[in-house]
């Protein structure tokens, strides 16, 4: 969603940009855009549908278009087939009309070559905003993998000697803005919004924004502090529970059926399978920790002799070299 609004935000700045030159003056690329031939000035009360004309109203500059729309009150201006004009249509009250002239009509030769123009000029703005937006996209990944970098470094040069006071601290940070909803992409949109787009910060946000940097020391020091506890945990665990001695989904099976059965079960096998799955992530950690055991060689098999002393196995004799 936050990237739909950001390619919003780019077409309507490049539009602007693009069509927005002055009628009857220079448009963006320097060339001076054409007058259209004056024929006569008339009143408001004057306008018709279909008419081409300029109106200079109360406030702005002149506008040049061809009226489709009127009212007692109202007139809808389409400006789409204007060179060096917006394409799109314009309401205002006669009350602000100023001024107008009835202006020569357009060919639709000349209709048709501002509509290829305002056309190329959109592709090119689509085109613009796309190679824009992959280049956002590319800095937003860079700089979320170098987060990542830092954050692994941090927690691996990370003195697990942590004062209690300070500790405390860094929870309470993190459990006042929870990782799964706060962090670097959320603090991006908080600044974007208040700089680009004027929209000031909740409280709350603001906080967060005051505190960026001690909420991100604070999340990987908990982080670092939990794993290294979890792994104690599942140590004791493993102690207490030794694969070696049966322990494991054969023997969580074995419980559930006399659960199910309604066999009592002791306080050691109540408490393996409460914590089984602490315990089976302790087995996967040790065995990853392993370094792997080399395979066997295969040797080639052994060509059996015969023994010494047993004859060898004669063939009989062929039919046609029998005795006579």
């Amino acid at each position: 969603m936050k990237r739909f609004v950001l390619a919003g935000w780019l077409i309507a700045g490049l539009a602007l940009s693009a069509f927005a030159a002055p009628q009857g003056g220079r448009s963006a690329r320097g060339t001076k855009t054409p007058e259209p031939e004056i024929l006569r000035e008339i009143g408001p009360e004057e306008i018709q549908p279909g008419m081409r004309v300029k109106i200079r109203l109360r406030y702005g500059r002149p506008l040049i278009g061809s009226i489709l729309r009127v009212t007692d009150k109202m007139v809808q201006l389409d400006l789409s087939t204007e060179p060096g004009g917006l394409p799109g249509k314009l309401k205002f009250r006669r009350t602000d009309i100023a001024q107008v002239h009835e202006v020569k009509p357009q060919t639709d030769q000349e209709k048709q070559r501002v509509r290829d123009q305002h056309r190329q000029k959109l592709l090119a703005i689509k085109s613009e905003v796309k190679a824009r937006l992959e280049k956002r996209k590319a800095a937003e990944r860079e700089e979320e993998e170098s987060d990542e970098s830092a954050q692994q470094a941090y927690r691996e040069a990370l003195d697990v000697v942590v004062a209690k006071e300070e500790e405390e601290r860094m929870r309470a940070v993190v459990e006042e803005f929870p990782p799964d909803q706060w962090g670097e992409a959320r603090f991006r949109q908080i600044r974007e919004n208040w700089i680009l787009r004027d929209l000031m910060p909740t409280a709350k946000e603001s906080r967060f924004v005051s505190v960026f940097e001690e909420w991100r020391q604070a999340r990987d020091t908990v982080a670092v502090l939990d794993a290294r506890q979890e792994e104690k945990n599942g140590e004791t665990l493993l102690l207490r529970f030794p694969p070696s001695q049966g322990w494991g989904q054969s023997r969580l099976t074995e419980i559930a059926e006399k659960e199910a059965k309604g066999e009592p079960v002791t306080e050691k096998e109540a408490g393996f399978k409460e914590s089984y799955e602490a315990w089976s992530k302790a087995v996967l950690r040790r065995a990853a920790e392993q370094p792997p055991q080399p395979a066997p060689e295969e040797k080639p098999p052994v060509e059996e002799k015969p023994a010494e002393g047993e004859p060898e196995e004669t063939k009989p004799p062929a039919e046609d070299e029998k005795a006579d």
